[in-house]
């Protein structure tokens, strides 16, 4: 909030409205990887679905609501998940992965 009081925007309620704003964009962002992960590993085909029981999973409702802590750490677990996968398919289908697999 330093940066609120230095620009002379240290109003009470943007002190109040800037960690929300970056709560949900913190958690919008990881609804997204979360999607996009879906997508990668099974694609189109159950999307809707999985969006409609995602948005709808009492622990998402109550960790992207509660304090930056815990939603920075679900939505840290939403990357990891989303660029680990990432990297796993792409070791797979790598050279090397198949080289030493013939031998």
């Amino acid at each position: 909030m330093y940066l609120l009081k230095v620009t002379h925007l240290d109003y009470y309620w943007l002190v109040a409205l800037v960690p929300r704003l970056q709560q949900g964009v913190i958690t919008a962002v990881a609804d997204f990887y979360i999607t996009k992960f879906y997508v990668l590993q099974f694609g189109e085909k159950g999307k809707f679905w999985f969006v409609l029981l995602y948005t709808l999973n009492v622990y998402l409702l109550y960790c992207g609501s509660r304090t930056l802590v815990n939603t920075l750490e679900m939505s840290l677990g939403s990357f990891a998940l989303f660029h680990y996968s990432n990297v796993i398919k792409a070791y797979n289908c790598s050279e090397d992965y198949r080289s030493k697999k013939d031998d």
